[in-house]
């Protein structure tokens, strides 16, 4: 199953402990993608505010909190950052790496959501690696032109948002769809 996420979007954070205990119960493999999301810091409030402004910072807010509420019931740490920051680096590495890849994708994860880390940070994404068991060195990273051919496929397989599963060639946005994957996968 593939599987494209963006380590800063909360989406996939969410889908990727219930991602990975689906993959175990229909003993199917994950083959990470990256796909670079772009996640928006909550606008301030704004002297004369008009009524967009204050429906778009308003529904911001309603997101994140619904976001943190599905972190509670998953018993998950979740500190959304004032600015997302880039997560460039993380997915190049990602993109670059062969094999089973989930140990990474948990680290950098975690990493992200419960200690603020920069992604983009190559000391900090070396570390990850390393903890990882992976012998790829970052800085032998062609980040614009891996990140550029990432998207180029995820494009192709009309991956616009992550979480993204594609089943039997199936496209899926959005973790609200691994009860129909599951019964994909149950079944074929």
């Amino acid at each position: 199953m593939d599987i494209y996420i963006d380590f800063k979007s909360p989406a996939a954070y969410l889908a990727i402990n219930p991602t990975i205990e689906l993959a175990q119960l229909c003993n199917v493999s994950l083959n990470w993608l990256p796909l670079r999301t772009r996640q928006t810091q909550i606008p301030g409030v704004q002297e004369n505010e008009d009524r967009g402004a204050t429906h778009r910072r308003v529904r911001a807010i309603a997101r994140q909190n619904t976001f943190l509420h599905y972190a509670s019931v998953q018993d998950l740490e979740m500190r959304f950052r004032s600015d997302p920051g880039n997560t460039d680096l993380a997915l190049a590495a990602l993109a670059t790496l062969v094999g089973d890849t989930t140990e990474f994708v948990r680290r950098a994860f975690n990493a992200y959501w419960t200690t603020n880390k920069a992604l983009g940070d190559r000391d900090v994404v070396q570390a990850l690696l390393d903890d990882a068991d992976s012998d790829l060195d970052v800085s032998a990273l062609d980040v614009s032109a891996t990140i550029a051919a990432s998207e180029e496929l995820a494009l192709a397989a009309g991956a616009i948002d992550a979480p993204a599963y594609i089943v039997a060639n199936e496209l899926f946005i959005g973790r609200e769809h691994l009860p129909w994957i599951k019964e994909l996968l149950s079944n074929g």
